[in-house]
C-alpha cells in the first residue's frame, strides 16, 4: 500500500514537471501583438507644416514679391530674411537698417561684423601719423579706400571711419569692378552721378 502511494506521488510531480515544462511562462505581450510589434517612434521627425514650407521656399527663391504666398503673419520675416540673406552675402551693414523684426536685424548685424572681422585685413595707417587730429580719420578713410579699390573688396568700406566716405569707397570699388570685370552692371550700383556717368563710359 505504502509503494502504491509513493509510485502516485512520484507520478504526479512528474505529470506537474512535464506539464511545466510543455507550457512555458506566458508572454506579457497581448495576443495577437506578437512577433514585430510596430511601435511608433516619439522621436520620429515632425513634417513642417505647409506654412513654413511656403516660407522657406520664399527665401530660398531671394524674390521679395514670393513673400505675398506666405501667410500674412509671416510676411514681414519673410522679406526680412530675404533682406538679411541679400545683405550678408554683400557683406552690406546699410541694408540690415530696413529689417523691421528686431533678432533678424541683429543676427544681420552680428553675421555681418563676425564676418568682416574674419577676414580684415591689417591697415598701414603710417601716412597718417603727421597728419593733425582733426583729418586722421578723413586720412585712414583714404587708406581704406585705397586698399578697397585695390582689392576690389567692397566689405572693406564698411570700415571706413567718416559717414559719407564709406558710400564714396563702394563707388571707387564698383568702378574698379567695372573696369576689372569688363561688366558695367556694377555702375548701375554707383550712388554719385557723375561717377556712375564716367563709369558707364
Amino acid at each position: 500500500m505504502r509503494k502504491a502511494v509513493v509510485s502516485m506521488v512520484i507520478l504526479l510531480v512528474i505529470i506537474v514537471g512535464v506539464s511545466l515544462l510543455w507550457h512555458p511562462a506566458t508572454n506579457t505581450t497581448p495576443k495577437g501583438r506578437q512577433g514585430n510589434v510596430n511601435v511608433q517612434s516619439s522621436s520620429a521627425p515632425a513634417k513642417a507644416s505647409p506654412k513654413v514650407n511656403t516660407l522657406s521656399e520664399a527665401i530660398k527663391s531671394g524674390d521679395y514679391k514670393s513673400c505675398s504666398n506666405v501667410a500674412p503673419e509671416l510676411r514681414q520675416g519673410c522679406i526680412d530674411r530675404i533682406v538679411k540673406v541679400k545683405a550678408i552675402s554683400a557683406l552690406n551693414l546699410s541694408m540690415c537698417d530696413g529689417i523691421k523684426t528686431g533678432f533678424i536685424k541683429n543676427d544681420c548685424v552680428n553675421s555681418i561684423k563676425s564676418r568682416i572681422q574674419a577676414s580684415k585685413p591689417k591697415y598701414d595707417f603710417s601716412r597718417c601719423d603727421n597728419v593733425n587730429e582733426a583729418d586722421k580719420e578723413v586720412c585712414e578713410s583714404n587708406v581704406i579706400t585705397s586698399l578697397a579699390e585695390k582689392e576690389a573688396k567692397i566689405e572693406l568700406c564698411n570700415d571706413v571711419p567718416v559717414k559719407g566716405l564709406d558710400q564714396a569707397c563702394r563707388d571707387n570699388v564698383y568702378i574698379a569692378l567695372a573696369i576689372r570685370t569688363g561688366d558695367k552692371s556694377y555702375c548701375d550700383k554707383i550712388v554719385d552721378n557723375g561717377k556712375r556717368a564716367s563709369c558707364m563710359g
